[in-house]
C-alpha cells in the first residue's frame, strides 16, 4: 500500500477512500486475470473444492466479485475503471459473464438448480448488484438474455432454501424479479419474509434458524438483506420497513461495542473467512437512514477493520483474498467454503454507494467506544453480554450461542478480540480451549453444546444450562461467568449422569516467535508471551491443574490470530455419579501482568450447597445459587440479602451493588432428553445432505 496516509481526516487510520480504492483495484485486476474464457466463472489458484463442486464455487467467485463491483457501477456512467493506466471495462465483464452464466446452451452454464444448494446464497448477491448496476447491464441485455437471467433466477428462487439466514436469499430474488418486470412468486416471497421475522429474539438480533444460535451473519446478511429487499420491493409496507430500520438501529447500538483499537473484532461463530463483511452494514445503515453510530465512528470502524486485515496479510500478492482469517489458515474453513468465498468480504465496499465527495468519507473520524471509556454492555433479551477496556483495547464477549451442525466455534464460555480460539481438530478432536469438554479415551475431547437455557444475564453476571454432547443419559450443565476487573469466574455446577473426565481449559495463549515463559503453582498456572498474560487458577472442586501446552505439535497452524498457541487446562476425574460443583479464575490480558497480583485478586471461597460466596480483595463480595433458588435472609458486606436471589454483588463499602431476584430473571426452560435427540437427529441428517452433495 503506496499510498499516503491522511491522520488529519483520518487521526485513527491514516485510511481514505483511496486506499480503499487501491484494494478495490487489486481485486479487480484478479478477478480478471482468473475469470473463464467466458467470464461466467473465476476460479483462484487455490487447491480447495467446497462440498458444492467447482463449478458452483467457480459461480461463487464470478457472483461474489459482483459485490467489491455494484457499488461502483451505481454510480459509473460507462462501466469501466481505470488501473494503473489501463482500462478494465467492469460493466461489459460482469454482461459477459452474465448472458453465458445462464445459458442453458452455452458451456459455462451455472446450473446449481436444487434444494438446498450454494446457487440460492450467490444468485441473491446476483439479484442485488443487478439491481444497483441496472443501467448498465440489466437494460443493456437483449429480451432473450433478459429471459434467461430471469428464468435462471426464477426457478434458483423455486429451491427450497434452509429455514435460517437462506429465506432471505429466496425473498431477495424474487423481489428483483418483481423490480425488473418479469415473473416471480408474491406469495413464496412474503412467506420467507415473514418465517425471517419469526427468528427475531430482541436486541437486533435474529437467530440463525429455529435450532441456530446468532453470530455475525446478523450483520453479513439479516440487516442489510432486509432493507436491501425493502428497497428493492416496490410494494414494500412503510411500517414494514421502518419496523426493520428500527431493529437495525438497535443492532448498531449494540454492535459497535464489538470493535477494537488495532481494528479488530471479537472473532466467534463461522465464515469469519469473510473478515471485512462484518462492517458492511455501518455504511448501508447510513445509506438508508437507520444508524445512529457517527459517521466519523462508522468510518472509523471500516477502515480499521480493512486496514487491519490488509497488515495482517488477508489478501494475496496476486490479489484474491487468502483462505483463512490472517493469512491462509486451512483449519478455519467449513465444508461449504470455497475458493473465492472470501470475496464476500465486498459486503463491506457497500461504503463506495456514497461517493467520494459524500460526508461519510471526509468527516473526521472519531473514536470507537473502546477508545472513550471502560464498559460492560448489556443486552439482558439475547443474553449477551460485552465488556471493553480503554487502556488494552480488549473486548470479552459472552452469549448463549449454538449451531446444529458446526460446534467448536459456538462451544466457548467466551470470546476474545486479543486471544484467539484453537480451530484446528487434531485425531478427529477440537481443543478444549475456554471450553467445558468431557474427556473420550487417550486425546479426544467432546465440547459440543445444544438446546441452550439461557438463565441469566445481568450486570457482569451469566448465567446458562445446557448438555454437553449428544451422549446418553446426558450430563447438565449449568455454568455461571462473573466478569471482574481482569478475572473471569467460572462456575459449572454439573449433575453427572454418566461417567466422565471433566476438562475445563483457559484461552489460547498465541505467539509468534518465542515461547511462552510459564509458572505454575499448586492450584495455578501462568503464562507469559509477546505482551500479554494467561493465568488460570482453581478455586474450588477440581483435581489438578496441567500448564499450558501446545496443542498444534506439527506446525500447519490451529489459533485464529496466531502462528502458534499453548493451552493450559484444569481437570476432574469423579469417582461416583453425583451433582459437582467446580470453580475456577481465569484472567487472559493483552499487557503484562503478575502471578502475584492475579492470584490474591480473589480472597475467599465459601460454599455451602448450593449457595456460592466469593470475596474479592478489594473487599467486593459476589454470591449465587447454583442449584434449586431457596429465599435467603442474609447480610452481604453490611447491607441486608432477603428473598429468591439469584445473584448479588455487594461492594466492600456496602455502598450500591446489583441483586437480581428469581421473579425478574428469566424464566429456565428444562432441558429434555427428547429436544437433545432431535438435534442429535438434525445434526445427523445435516450431515447426509453435505455428504451427498444436497
Amino acid at each position: 500500500m503506496v499510498i499516503p496516509e491522511d491522520r488529519t481526516i483520518s487521526p485513527y487510520t491514516g485510511w481514505t477512500r483511496a486506499h480503499w480504492d487501491a484494494i478495490h483495484g487489486h481485486i479487480v485486476q484478479a478477478v480478471f486475470r482468473y475469470a473463464s474464457p467466458r467470464r461466467a466463472f473465476i476460479h483462484f489458484p487455490i487447491d480447495r473444492t467446497s462440498v458444492y463442486g467447482r463449478r458452483s464455487d467457480g459461480m461463487e467467485g464470478f457472483i461474489r466479485s459482483f459485490m467489491f463491483n455494484g457499488p461502483f457501477l451505481y454510480h459509473s456512467r460507462d462501466g469501466s475503471m481505470h488501473i494503473n493506466g489501463e482500462c478494465y471495462p467492469i460493466a461489459e465483464f460482469y454482461h459477459q459473464g452474465l448472458v453465458n452464466g445462464t445459458n442453458p446452451k452455452g458451456p459455462e452454464y451455472w446450473n446449481g438448480i436444487r434444494h438446498y444448494f450454494q446457487a440460492i446464497v450467490e444468485s441473491a448477491g446476483l439479484s442485488i448488484n443487478l439491481f444497483l448496476s441496472k443501467h448498465l447491464i440489466w437494460d443493456d441485455l437483449s429480451n432473450k438474455e433478459k429471459q434467461n437471467v430471469a428464468h435462471y433466477l426464477y426457478r434458483v428462487g423455486r429451491c427450497r432454501p434452509y429455514p435460517n439466514n437462506w429465506l432471505l436469499m429466496t425473498a431477495i430474488i424474487h423481489a428483483t424479479l418483481k423490480r425488473l418486470g418479469m415473473r416471480y412468486d408474491e406469495k413464496r416471497m412474503m412467506r420467507c419474509i415473514e418465517k425471517t421475522d419469526r427468528l427475531y429474539i430482541g436486541d437486533g438480533l435474529y437467530r440463525d434458524g429455529k435450532r441456530g444460535g446468532f453470530d455475525y451473519y446478523n450483520a453479513f446478511v439479516f440487516h442489510p438483506y432486509l432493507l436491501l429487499w425493502c428497497m428493492i420491493n416496490p410494494d414494500t409496507p412503510d411500517a414494514l420497513f421502518e419496523k426493520f430500520k428500527k431493529r437495525t438501529r438497535e443492532f448498531l447500538h449494540h454492535y459497535k461495542h464489538l470493535f477494537t483499537a488495532n481494528g479488530s473484532f471479537v472473532p466467534f461463530g463461522r465464515t469469519l473467512v469473510c473478515r471485512s463483511a462484518t462492517v458492511g452494514i455501518f455504511p448501508l445503515a447510513e445509506f438508508f437512514g437507520c444508524s445512529d453510530v457517527p459517521q466519523g465512528q462508522a468510518r472509523r470502524i471500516c477502515s480499521g477493520n480493512l486496514k487491519y486485515f490488509h497488515q495482517k496479510g488477508a489478501f494475496h500478492e496476486e490479489g484474491y483474498i487468502n483462505l483463512g482469517y490472517h493469512k491462509r489458515l486451512p483449519s478455519l474453513i467449513e465444508f461449504y467454503t470455497g475458493p473465492q468465498s472470501p470475496l464476500w468480504m465486498g459486503i463491506a465496499w457497500w461504503a463506495c454507494l456514497f461517493p467520494p465527495q459524500h460526508s461519510f468519507w471526509n468527516v473526521p473520524e472519531e473514536p470507537l467506544e473502546v477508545e472513550k471509556n471502560d464498559y460492560v454492555h448489556v443486552l439482558p433479551t439475547a443474553g449477551v453480554i460485552i465488556s471493553g477496556k480503554k487502556r488494552s483495547g480488549h473486548i470479552l464477549f459472552s452469549g448463549p450461542l449454538t449451531h446444529p451442525v458446526i460446534g467448536k466455534k459456538y462451544a466457548q464460555m467466551y470470546y476474545s478480540s486479543h486471544f484467539g480460539m484453537e480451530v484446528r481438530k487434531i485425531d478427529g478432536s477440537y481443543c478444549y480451549d475456554n471450553c467445558l469438554a468431557e474427556k473420550t479415551g487417550t486425546s479426544g475431547y467432546v465440547l459440543r453444546r445444544s438446546c441452550l437455557s439461557l438463565n441469566a444475564a445481568y450486570d457482569r453476571f451469566f448465567a446458562l444450562s445446557y448438555p454437553l454432547g449428544y451422549r446418553f443419559p446426558l450430563n447438565i450443565v449449568s455454568t455461571y461467568l462473573l466478569f471482574k476487573d481482569n478475572l473471569v469466574v467460572r462456575i459449572h455446577r454439573i449433575q453427572l449422569q454418566r461417567m466422565a473426565t471433566l476438562v475445563e481449559g483457559g484461552p489460547a495463549l498465541g505467539f509468534e516467535k518465542a515461547f511462552p515463559a510459564c509458572l505454575t503453582g499448586d492450584d495455578w498456572t501462568y503464562a507469559q508471551a509477546e505482551g500479554k498474560t494467561l493465568f488460570l487458577k482453581n478455586l474450588y472442586g477440581w483435581d489438578k491443574i496441567v500448564q499450558p501446552q501446545p496443542w498444534d505439535t506439527d506446525g500447519q497452524g490451529s489459533n485464529l490470530l496466531n502462528v502458534s498457541s499453548v493451552v493450559p487446562c484444569l481437570v476432574k476425574e469423579p469417582r461416583e455419579k453425583k451433582s459437582y460443583l467446580l470453580i475456577s479464575a481465569c484472567a487472559a490480558e493483552p499487557e503484562l501482568l503478575t502471578h502475584a497480583s492475579l492470584n490474591a485478586a480473589v480472597a475467599d471461597v465459601r460454599v455451602s450447597e448450593g449457595l456460592v460466596m466469593i470475596t474479592f480483595s478489594d473487599g467486593e463480595q459476589f454470591l449465587t445459587q447454583t442449584g434449586e433458588v431457596q429465599s435467603l435472609d442474609m447480610s452481604v458486606n453490611h447491607q441486608q440479602i432477603t428473598g429468591n436471589v439469584v445473584y448479588a454483588r455487594i461492594p466492600g463499602d456496602g455502598k450500591g451493588g446489583n441483586v437480581l431476584h428469581e421473579r425478574t430473571a428469566p424464566s429456565k426452560k428444562k432441558i429434555r432428553a427428547v429436544d437433545v435427540l432431535s438435534a442429535r437427529i438434525y445434526r445427523y441428517l445435516a450431515g447426509l445432505k453435505i455428504k451427498e452433495g444436497l
